[in-house]
């Protein structure tokens, strides 16, 4: 134990060393711990400092041998996370990122409630891909620092890819007291977040809100307006879809083109084929090539589907050209699954229409049906709230003649969506009394 002349000396060489080092004058700050490590190596404080201004040198490994002399009973006596925390930035540093976690983990079981301790923690997770643990770490945060928006923001980032349900409640929380400034983003995330998990109306109402010309009349970007006509589409609202896209299509810039493209797919659920078509024509000539061989894919399904073989002929050869097989295949089968949905809204309109709409055993198209009707099977349990995938579930069934799964699947769009006009246009004619003699007829 040093004597009182020792201890005056250590104090006045650790407060000057930590004045120079505040002042970022370092080789001061090293000359005075120098004298001081010589009077007491294992000193406690001298050796924290010094390993601090090694850590600020880039020398994690020097920063963790003056850690080491520190006496392992001085840190076992002292709660506090200073020398454990100066550990864990020498061990990340240096490359030493598990025994960095291990360190702070069992720091956080001594110190559940010290912030310094479980936000650095939260970030190793997070940095290992730990999202769950990094989510009971960052709900630990909030709690403790309920003021703290980084905080909040960054554990409603996390819960996006984990519980997207408590990242919509908890990001509406944060929308509620954020600054002015700081709100359409946060509502973007909204929107976009509730359309993921399903709740179509919620996101179509931030979107709306999005939407809505400043104050200063700037317009609106594009993408917000093709990403609520998309949503209106999913709620089977045509003529919303129509109205937002084309007020997409008319702003013009580099977003036309797959404005145009979302507003021909919603032409094609609506069954107006000649609108998709002219909408079709205008991506064609997109610079983008994966874009325009979509163009040509919908020009030939709507080709095929309206009975007009030479648009058939020429949009088939256009899309050879910039595809495989394999790629336009998937292209058909997804383009061809919206056209039969449109056409099935208005199939009761005529006989031959709705035998144009169920392709022939060996038609390819009946094939590409098929596929997509596997492809809707598969996905709608993953988002059972959708009333489009439920909706274009039917369409396919119908099509491929099986009426009961058609029945099922239309039956729950309606349950979903009670507003879904073509939903339950489609349920109206299934339940019709033709229906039975035209299945028995194809049987």
């Amino acid at each position: 134990m040093p004597d009182t002349h020792l201890r005056q000396q250590l104090d006045g060489l650790l407060d000057a060393a930590g004045a120079a080092f505040r002042s970022h004058d370092h080789a001061a700050a090293a000359a005075k711990l120098d004298e001081a490590v010589k009077l007491d190596p294992g000193h406690p404080g001298a050796r924290l400092l010094q390993a601090k201004l090694l850590l600020h040198r880039d020398e994690p490994h020097e920063a963790l041998a003056a850690l080491d002399a520190i006496e392992q009973h001085a840190a076992a006596r002292d709660p506090r996370p200073d020398v454990a925390l100066v550990r864990f930035a020498a061990l990340v540093s240096s490359g030493h990122r598990e025994q960095a976690v291990d360190l702070l983990e069992s720091l956080a079981v001594r110190l559940p409630n010290e912030p310094r301790v479980i936000e650095p923690l939260a970030g190793l997770y997070l940095d290992a891909g730990r999202k769950v643990d990094a989510a009971t770490v960052l709900r630990r945060l909030v709690h403790l620092r309920p003021g703290d928006v980084r905080a909040a923001r960054q554990l409603a980032r996390v819960l996006e890819t984990t519980d997207g349900q408590g990242a919509i409640r908890l990001l509406t929380a944060i929308h509620e007291t954020a600054r002015t400034a700081d709100r359409p983003p946060l509502r973007l995330r909204l929107a976009r977040l509730c359309r993921r998990e399903g709740r179509l109306t919620e996101a179509l109402e931030h979107y709306d809100a999005l939407t809505a010309d400043s104050p200063e009349g700037r317009p609106t970007e594009p993408r917000l307006w093709i990403e609520a006509g998309r949503v209106s589409d999913e709620l089977g609202d045509v003529r919303g879809a129509r109205q937002r896209l084309r007020r997409a299509v008319a702003l013009g810039g580099p977003e036309r083109h797959r404005a145009a493209t979302a507003l021909a797919v919603v032409e094609m659920h609506a069954g107006d084929l000649g609108k998709a078509a002219k909408m079709w024509r205008t991506v064609t000539v997109a610079r983008d090539q994966t874009m325009a061989a979509k163009a040509w894919a919908g020009l030939l399904v709507c080709g095929e589907a309206a009975g007009r073989p030479r648009l058939a002929t020429r949009a088939e050869i256009e899309l050879d050209r910039r595809v495989s097989r394999a790629d336009a295949r998937r292209l058909l089968a997804t383009l061809w699954q919206s056209a039969s949905s449109g056409l099935a809204i208005v199939a009761a309109a005529s006989d031959d229409q709705a035998k144009r709409i169920q392709p022939d055993a060996g038609s390819p198209l009946r094939t590409l049906l098929a596929s997509a009707a596997r492809t809707l099977e598969r996905v709608r349990g993953d988002y059972p709230a959708r009333a489009d995938l439920q909706f274009h579930r039917a369409v396919a069934a119908d099509c491929l003649g099986d009426r009961l799964l058609a029945m099922e699947a239309v039956t729950r769009a309606v349950e979903i969506n009670p507003r879904y006009q073509a939903a339950k246009q489609l349920k109206t004619r299934l339940e019709g009394p033709d229906r039975v003699g035209e299945r028995r007829d194809a049987a």
